[in-house]
């Protein structure tokens, strides 16, 4: 008993002392909060902008947290508490996140986490960690957006996602996907995990599973009807359940003003739906590498029956001549992608039937999906039940669009008239994505699949690419705001050959690469991915991916910022609300240099207000050249806050930020006594109002 009240006390001790760090932490960050002065986070949206409580534009700049929260924590029983990370360190990754002058968070979430126990059965302890965790968040001014993740359905469809037993309730045997190449998943592949063919995961939106549990989930009553799960329509199933899990998250966060919204569902797949010919592949969309059976062929490898299937690779034979490396037979071993005694769904539709005599399938229904369009005739009008269901328990919530991957898009981005809607449309060099190689002077058009080359065309087909996203918020969606939901690098570029030499300067090009081109269309955005627990060996913990800002085993020193991998590209200064609106914010990484330019309007009696680093272009100080007015610093942890007032008498204003030589933090305009200090120099002078070349008006 002794021993046992010296462990106790011990505990206690312990935990004593955790709480005063904690409270201690909590105290260093309180000049932080202040700063906001507690005003609503809520946002409006007009004009192709987010405008804050004031009446600033805000280009809303943040990450994705985090990468690993696909998966649940450890290998026992599922649980998803502790996803992003612990509670307890909560305030050092959201510390750093404000650091490096990110403001929002897109929270990645699965339905799995919400609802992994069985239909109806909600994960509560989840739900409460959930709430705790984001409401620190707010003390560190992060606006939060709810994204309900998936990649390819689920886990044993070789992604996350929806939870187990929705494969399961339709009637399929996960068990049996590897064998019926339904599905090509790293635990079940064959190989070692670590030799797990790159990119390759997305190739399961064109294999059966996944494929199938889309098209039931958009289209059932449409493709499948008289297919009942528990005596409702298929679709009715799937969809309600998954809505009413996310219904369950608005619940619980519904009083805090900082969650601005929710996504729909991430790089939603349309499955079969908008397939020509099911005898062919899914149109020039499909990523075939690796085995790529084609529709048909995967529902007859699915009921048992062997086929010879095309392996392509990403060689000269795909991109050159658009033709597979072989022909493989593909043998099932007498096992079925269905469960026992349940025949497949789209036999039982009539799509094909087995002849008699010869034991072997026929297709009889190749356009069986041919004439929906998977846009105007599933996704909006999804989208838009689901919002007004949001919207019954967080009246303020915005709703961020999204539709498959620009790679993957088979029709057209449909016209969407929900109200406080944004295009959350993903972006991501292609060449850099999936071949794990920066290369500055060659690209590929996504749409075209033509080459581009050399450093300035490349650069330009980015700004173009992005550009054409934001058009479509014009065109489709009634002039919505854009926010990149998705965008970034891998950090394992080379063969992780950074992890080595402790070289990032390819990954700082690289980042530099797309945050150029969302400045040069002003757009806002949210990088993939922020992962607190990401490793030099196995990246996001998923499927290899290795997109994480930061990682523990580049943290080879105590210092707040260690762990961060090629901060140069992405912490750099940036507007945070705008009295007016913007011409031009943007930075030169090689002259380390911002302009912001924008014309005031009478909407706002706010100051502007710009986030400068002290870290990766600034540590030697910086000066601050303004075309009229005032302004003053606030200095915070590592970073400050430039507050600028403009003179109301002019209607254009530009401010400059450049590298300080000799050390100094300096200025033009008249600052705020409480602002001077001794390593603080004023040089009064005004800056020549300079036109932004070839800057859009908004």
């Amino acid at each position: 008993m002794i021993g046992l009240s010296r462990i106790l006390l011990c505990r206690i001790a312990c935990i004593i002392i955790r709480d005063i760090l904690v409270a201690a932490t909590t105290d260093v960050y309180c000049a932080i909060v202040t700063r906001s002065g507690g005003s609503s986070m809520n946002l409006e949206l007009r004009d192709g902008h987010f405008f804050d409580s004031d009446g600033r534009v805000l280009l809303l700049k943040g990450v994705n947290l985090g990468g690993s929260s696909k998966l649940p924590i450890g290998p026992g029983p599922v649980s998803f508490v502790g996803r992003p990370f612990p509670l307890a360190e909560a305030r050092e990754h959201f510390g750093r996140l404000q650091r490096w002058g990110l403001t929002c968070l897109r929270f990645v979430i699965t339905w799995e986490a919400i609802e992994h126990e069985g239909p109806g059965i909600y994960d509560r302890d989840y739900l409460q960690y959930l709430r705790d965790v984001l409401i620190i968040a707010r003390e560190f001014n992060l606006r939060v957006i709810i994204d309900p993740h998936q990649d390819v359905w689920s886990r044993w469809t070789g992604g996350d996602g929806a939870p187990l037993w929705t494969l399961t309730e339709v009637g399929l045997d996960p068990d049996n996907f590897a064998a019926t190449k339904s599905a090509f998943c790293m635990d079940t592949y064959g190989g070692r995990p670590e030799d797990f063919p790159k990119m390759s995961w997305p190739t399961n939106y064109f294999k059966f599973a996944c494929a199938t549990m889309f098209s039931l989930f958009w289209a059932g009553s449409q493709v499948a009807p008289g297919v009942l799960v528990r005596g409702q329509p298929v679709q009715d199933f799937l969809q309600s359940h998954y809505t009413n899990a996310i219904l369950e998250v608005a619940k619980v966060l519904a009083d805090l003003d900082h969650v601005i919204g929710f996504g729909t569902m991430n790089e939603p797949s349309p499955g079969f739906i908008g397939v020509e010919n099911l005898a062919q592949h899914f149109l020039d969309t499909e990523l075939k590498l690796g085995l790529a059976p084609t529709p048909f062929q995967g529902m007859c490898l699915a009921s048992g029956f062997d086929q010879a299937v095309e392996v392509w690779s990403t060689g000269v034979m795909q991109y050159v001549f658009n033709q597979p490396d072989k022909i493989q037979h593909e043998r099932c071993g007498g096992k079925r992608a269905w469960q026992k005694g349940v025949s497949c769904v789209w036999e039982r539709v009539g799509v094909y039937s087995v002849d008699a005599a010869s034991r072997r399938p026929v297709l009889h229904r190749p356009a069986h999906f041919a004439t929906l369009n998977f846009g105007t005739d599933c996704y909006v009008p999804f989208a838009t039940a689901y919002a007004a269901a949001v919207r019954e328990i967080m009246p303020h919530a915005v709703l961020f669009v999204e539709l498959p991957p620009l790679e993957f898009l088979r029709t057209p981005f449909p016209p969407v008239a929900i109200p406080r809607s944004v295009n959350a449309t993903h972006w991501y060099d292609p060449i850099t994505l999936f071949l794990r190689s920066w290369k500055p002077y060659f690209t590929v058009d996504v749409h075209t699949k033509r080459p581009i080359l050399g450093r300035k065309n490349v650069r330009d087909a980015h700004v173009r690419a992005l550009r054409a996203i934001r058009d479509t918020s014009r065109r489709c969606m009634g002039g919505a705001p854009t926010l990149i939901g998705e965008c970034g690098i891998p950090f394992n570029l080379k063969n992780n050959n950074s992890y080595v030499t402790g070289n990032f300067s390819a990954q700082v090009e690289a980042m530099d690469n797309t945050i150029a081109a969302l400045e040069a269309n002003l757009l806002s955005y949210t990088l993939w991915c922020y992962t607190a627990d990401n490793t030099n060996q196995w990246g996001d913990l998923w499927n290899l991916e290795d997109l994480s800002l930061f990682s523990r085993d580049q943290a080879t020193s105590p210092d707040r910022d260690a762990g961060g991998r090629a901060k140069e590209g992405y912490v750099r200064p940036s507007a945070i609300a705008i009295a007016g609106m913007p011409i031009e914010s943007a930075f030169n990484l090689e002259r380390a240099e911002y302009v912001l330019h924008y014309v005031s309007t009478s909407a706002t009696k706010a100051a502007t207000e710009i986030y400068v680093p002290r870290v990766a272009h600034y540590e030697v100080g910086y000066h601050v050249e303004v075309s009229d007015g005032t302004t003053h610093m606030e200095h915070y942890d590592g970073y400050d806050v430039l507050v600028y007032t403009h003179d109301p008498a002019q209607k254009e204003h530009v401010l400059q930020i450049t590298r300080n030589a000799d050390g100094a933090i300096s200025t033009n305009a008249h600052k705020s006594p409480s602002d001077a200090d001794a390593s603080t120099s004023i040089i009064i002078r005004r800056r020549k109002l300079r036109r932004a070349p070839g800057s859009a008006r908004f």
